[in-house]
């Protein structure tokens, strides 16, 4: 039987203890039942993170040297870009993303699942705490079913949450900034993120494939391993269902969009970063709560959200390309 630890004082429970901590009577809400807390959770998570930063530099490094050798112009563009503080335009030569760089790129995302699987290992951990509960051949068949039905239903709340978004932003952009500067500010943020989701845009058959092979085979069995499996578990159990579900949501949702204020003001656009943090945040923490949700849902097994991960993946890069 897994510990159970008191999220206030932190003491280790009796087995067959009851809904509250026995030395300090704190109130301990049911979470995952997995062998790690928060602490490992959060820790292994931060270096999980940092990994995939180191591989996915090097790997875009060795990427780049490679396309610059056989097919340089590939990675050239001219864009043309408004410079806010002089309200000018100005055509700028960018080296670009594309979509065979970007997929050799992912392939950093398996620096996601060292530290879950070494931890495993080193602890002797079985597997199926991560969420891998293939006994059942028919439950594991229903996973990937509701998974894929949830990817669609994520896809479509995400448009909805996308638009709403959009609306009252724009009301509080123009109620500070006025009518005209408020839009402007809107339409850049927006033309920004577009440039976020520039390397999934496929331009060809060979490239879509290789794109929606990428996204579903790597990011999505990777981040949710790591994130829904690794993360929120360790910290629903420690701090019970809701709050360690809500923690993880946040914590995956800050990491997609930390670097947008840096990214638009390397593309000359200074404070719409901002702007776009605001706009794309409240979907990737929703998206990100649905995510949880569907774990707990699901009796932890984690085939149901990397199904749901990878078919909204998959839609996002098909409707992108389109």
């Amino acid at each position: 039987m897994a510990k159970r630890y008191c999220p206030v004082c932190g003491a280790e429970q009796p087995e067959g203890g009851g809904r509250k901590c026995v030395y300090c009577n704190s109130r301990i809400e049911e979470g995952a039942k997995v062998s790690w807390g928060w602490v490992e959770a959060i820790l292994g998570f931060t270096a999980s993170i940092l990994l995939l930063f180191l591989f996915q530099n090097l790997l875009y490094l060795i990427g780049l040297s490679i396309m610059i050798f056989t097919s340089p112009f590939s990675l050239l563009r001219l864009q043309l870009t408004l410079n806010i503080l002089t309200m000018r335009y100005e055509l700028d030569v960018n080296l670009t993303t594309p979509p065979e760089l970007l997929s050799f790129v992912t392939l950093g995302e398996l620096a996601l699942l060292i530290v879950p699987l070494l931890y495993l290992k080193l602890r002797k951990i079985p597997l199926r705490e991560l969420g891998f509960n293939f006994k059942d051949r028919r439950a594991t068949i229903i996973d990937l079913a509701v998974g894929c039905l949830a990817g669609v239903g994520m896809m479509i709340t995400a448009n909805i949450l996308s638009t709403i978004t959009s609306i009252a932003l724009l009301a509080v952009l123009q109620a500070l900034y006025g009518p005209i500067y408020g839009v402007l500010l809107l339409l850049l943020a927006e033309e920004f993120i577009s440039e976020v989701n520039a390397p999934f845009v496929a331009t060809s058959l060979a490239q879509l494939i290789l794109l929606v092979a990428s996204v579903t085979l790597l990011v999505a069995p990777c981040e949710e391993i790591a994130t829904r499996g690794f993360l929120q578990q360790g910290l629903e159990k420690s701090w019970g269902r809701w709050k360690g579900l809500a923690a993880a949501a946040v914590i995956f949702s800050v990491l997609h969009v930390i670097f947008y204020p840096q990214g638009s003001s390397s593309m000359g656009l200074p404070g719409v970063g901002i702007v776009s943090v605001l706009l794309a945040l409240p979907t990737y923490i929703i998206l990100s709560l649905i995510l949880g949700a569907l774990l707990q849902a699901r009796d932890y097994r984690i085939v149901t959200t990397i199904a749901a991960h990878a078919s909204y993946m998959a839609i996002l890069v098909i409707m992108l390309s389109v």
